[in-house]
């Protein structure tokens, strides 16, 4: 997608919801191409573009940006087309990713509106191509670490993507661990939490049979207990 298109791009109704930022529908003027645009607005000088890369949320989009781009290839995984950066007022900058749209949501928001549980069949085919786009990533020595219903997305065939990947990380090899504690607390994988023994990319399928909880059952284990408690249940 070229540049100047992206900086044409309209933005419309808010959509959703990431870890860093708002999602809108963006049309491109004058096509019939639809996009979703996460937005995130940063403390910052817009001409300073300088100095507000080197700020923390700048560099968590920048990295959100190259996890994306170095799996375009995987098609369970939400494609990226580019970024801009807009004044935002207030002395604040917006930072854009331009990304594919799907059309269907969030499986989150199919439960939502369904208000009951998918079938056994439904899940088995959502978790079949959720699979396969954590073994790309886990192949590629990075960990998605926020994988749920919300950020597993249906495109307008309701193919599956993973999305979200504004807390993911990378490994240094296929032994390396992480000891950061991030993500949901309900979907936590019990070594995620335990500070100090470190995880890999096991916590992720770990958060996959949660969500597969969360997608027959519109919720996942503990939701009625605050989340601070939950994670030690």
């Amino acid at each position: 997608m070229k540049h100047d298109d992206i900086k044409s791009l309209k933005l419309q109704a808010q959509i959703g919801e990431g870890s860093y930022g708002k999602v809108h529908r963006a049309t491109l003027p004058g096509t019939s191409s639809a996009y979703a645009v996460k937005v995130v607005e940063i403390d910052g000088d817009v001409d300073d573009l300088a100095k507000l890369k080197e700020m923390a949320a700048y560099k968590t989009m920048e990295q959100e940006i190259s996890i994306l781009k170095r799996c375009a290839s995987c098609p369970q995984i939400v494609r990226v087309f580019g970024v801009d950066v807009r004044p935002g007022g207030d002395c604040r900058a917006r930072v854009m990713v331009v990304m594919e749209l799907c059309e269907h949501g969030s499986v989150c928001d199919i439960l939502r509106r369904l208000k009951c549980g998918l079938a056994e069949a439904e899940i088995r085919v959502i978790v079949q191509e959720v699979l396969l786009g954590l073994k790309y990533l886990h192949d590629d020595k990075k960990i998605h670490r926020d994988v749920k219903a919300g950020n597993i997305l249906l495109t307008k065939t309701f193919s599956p993507k993973l999305a979200d990947f504004g807390i993911s990380c990378e490994l240094q090899n296929t032994c390396a661990k992480r000891e950061t504690q991030i993500g949901s607390p309900y979907w936590m994988a019990p070594e995620v939490i335990k500070t100090g023994f470190g995880y890999n990319s096991g916590a992720d399928i770990w958060s996959l049979g949660i969500t597969c909880v969360e997608m027959a059952e519109l919720q996942p284990p503990y939701y009625h207990i605050v989340p601070a408690r939950a994670m030690f249940v």
